[in-house]
C-alpha cells in the first residue's frame, strides 16, 4: 500500500471519469474523516481529511483482486480499520500500515457449500463478532443467501443462518433469499436486517428472528411485490 503524508488543503479530491466514492466514515477515535474512492474494478484509493481543517492528510493507493467497497473502525481496537470487498476483509493497522486479507466467502463456502449468493454485503460488529450479510444484489430466487457470525478473535465463522438449511439455525422465511444491510440496536441486542422479502429483526442473544410485520401484529402493505425489496436501512 502507497502512503503519502503532508498534502495541502488545495490537494483535495479530483474524480476522473469512472471513479467513485464507495464510501465514508469518521474515525471515532480520531474524528479523521476517511473516505473509500473506486478507480477500477481493480483498484481503491483511500483519502484521510481533517475534518476541523478539510485539508487532505494521507492518501493510500492499493491495487486490490476485487473492487473494495466498504470500511469500518474497530470497536475492540483503535487503530484497525476494515476494508470489505465482495468475498474478503482487510484489516489494515493506522499505526504500522500493515494490512492482512482474510478469504471470508471461501471459507463459508468450504464449510457450508449450499451458499450461493455472489458476496458479502455489509457487515456489522458487535464487541468481537462479526455478523455478516450474503446475498445476490439482483433479485435471484436460486440465490441462497445468509447470516453469518465471525469471531474476529479466531477469524472463523461459527455459525451460518440460511434457508438451504432444513435444521437449526433456521431461516425466517423461504421467501428470503439475500440479505443486504444491517444495523446493531446494541440497547435490545438486536440486529435490523434488510433482504429481498422485507424488514426482519434478528436477536443476537437469543439467535431468533422476526418480521417487521409481525412485531407490528400487521402486515405492511406495499404498492407492488417488488417494493418488498430493502436495500439499506
Amino acid at each position: 500500500m502507497c502512503i503519502r503524508d503532508s498534502y495541502t488543503s488545495a490537494q483535495m479530491i479530483h474524480l476522473q471519469p469512472g471513479e467513485k466514492i464507495m464510501d465514508m466514515q469518521q474515525d471515532p477515535y480520531t474524528g479523521k474523516i476517511w473516505a473509500l474512492v473506486n478507480v477500477a474494478d481493480w483498484e481503491n484509493k483511500v483519502y484521510v481529511f481533517d475534518a476541523n481543517t478539510y485539508e487532505l492528510l494521507q492518501f493510500f493507493d492499493n491495487s486490490t483482486a476485487l473492487r473494495i467497497n466498504k470500511l469500518f473502525f474497530s470497536q475492540q481496537n483503535s487503530a484497525l480499520i476494515y476494508f470489505v470487498d465482495r468475498i474478503s476483509i482487510f484489516v489494515f493497522n493506522k499505526n504500522t500500515h500493515s494490512i492482512t486479507r482474510h478469504m471470508i466467502y471461501a471459507l463459508i463456502r468450504d464449510k457450508w457449500p449450499g451458499i450461493n449468493s455472489k458476496s458479502l454485503h455489509s457487515i456489522t460488529q458487535d464487541n468481537e463478532y462479526l455478523w455478516i450479510c450474503l446475498g445476490d444484489w439482483e433479485k435471484n430466487q436460486q440465490a441462497n443467501g445468509g447470516l453469518a457470525k465471525l469471531n474476529t478473535n479466531t477469524w472463523k465463522v461459527e455459525k451460518i443462518w440460511s434457508r438451504y438449511f432444513s435444521t437449526p439455525p433456521y431461516w425466517p422465511d423461504n421467501q428470503v433469499n439475500s440479505l443486504y444491510e444491517s444495523v446493531l440496536d446494541t440497547a435490545r441486542n438486536q440486529l435490523w436486517i434488510t433482504s429481498d422479502n422485507g424488514l426482519y429483526i434478528f436477536n443476537t442473544q437469543t439467535e431468533t428472528w422476526a418480521k417487521l410485520d409481525t412485531l407490528w401484529n400487521r402486515e405492511l402493505q406495499y404498492p407492488d411485490d417488488q417494493y418488498k425489496e430493502f436495500h439499506s436501512v
